[in-house]
């Protein structure tokens, strides 16, 4: 019991429209200590009119309220106008229907029926509210800060980590190509890898390839076939920005280094095992020459 009202008093609490809640139902219950009957034409118009000014203002805070297209501009000026002017021309109706609960009340042996009328008005204005409260979506005020906390981890959160590597493009007579699996990975990718300080991207290239597959390749004869950005194969939210290069076939292609599997692979294989930089980026590349 005491945990589901802290839990309403805490929604309640939150909510921006919760002034307009107990001053809404506050000004029902004063309105309702009012005795319209036998007013001076004066203060019956000032009663109906703040009548009026209640509903227009309930009226207006409800569509200003926490709705997925809330009105706003003009047209909350001429729905409260709208209100006002039907409430004043309904008063003559609730007006006499006043007067019957309060006659009634007073047979009944209350003693102060205007203050009994006071107070139910003020309870079902306050409940009504509190129920719609309860089934409104979240308030808006609660939904930007709830965006403003998913930016605020997105922009705390780590950058995708770019993985700069040199790669080479080693075809057979039959046009496959040399791709390698590196030890305790499941991707087949080209034989390359990450520069040393102060090499250029051709001399990666050729490092690599010598620590990989035990040949040694020319320099001169590297032709750049471009800059390739994709997402790495082994390493989670990390891309991998690759210059690729190709070069003649060398005899002597073997295992080494941490280098698991050789595999010769043709350009319009379709494997799940290739590595997004050869089956999205270069693959695609080399069909179309």
């Amino acid at each position: 019991m005491a945990a589901s009202l802290r839990s309403l008093l805490d929604q309640l609490g939150n909510s921006r429209s919760t002034l307009f809640g107990v001053t809404s139902s506050a000004a029902l219950a004063a309105l309702a200590l009012v005795e319209p009957r036998g007013a001076a034409t004066t203060r019956k118009l000032l009663y109906r009119g703040a009548i009026g000014a209640v509903a227009a203002w309930s009226a207006v805070a409800a569509l200003r309220s926490e709705r997925p297209q809330p009105v706003r501009g003009k047209a909350l000026g001429a729905v409260a106008a709208g209100f006002a002017v039907a409430s004043a021309t309904v008063s003559p109706l609730t007006e006499r229907l006043d007067a019957k609960l309060v006659d009634r009340l007073a047979r009944g042996g209350v003693r102060r029926p205007r203050v009994v009328l006071a107070a139910a008005n003020g309870a079902l204005s306050l409940g009504a509210w509190v129920l719609d409260r309860r089934s409104a979506p979240a308030d808006p005020a609660g939904a930007d800060a709830s965006i403003a906390a998913t930016e605020a981890a997105a922009a705390e959160a780590p950058l995708r980590s770019r993985i700069v590597v040199s790669a080479v493009v080693l075809r057979d007579d039959a046009g496959r190509v040399l791709t390698v699996r590196k030890r305790g990975t499941q991707r087949f990718m080209f034989p390359g890898g990450k520069p040393e300080p102060g090499e250029t991207t051709e001399q990666t290239a050729v490092r690599e390839v010598r620590e990989e597959l035990g040949i040694d390749l020319d320099a001169a004869q590297l032709t750049h076939l471009g800059d390739f950005e994709t997402d790495a194969a082994n390493e989670p939210n990390h891309t991998v920005v690759a210059s690729v290069f190709e070069h003649p076939f060398v005899e002597g292609v073997a295992v080494n280094a941490e280098i698991d599997e050789l595999e010769w692979v043709a350009l319009d294989a379709e494997r799940a095992d290739l590595a997004p930089l050869l089956a999205d980026a270069v693959f695609p590349a080399l069909r179309e020459r």
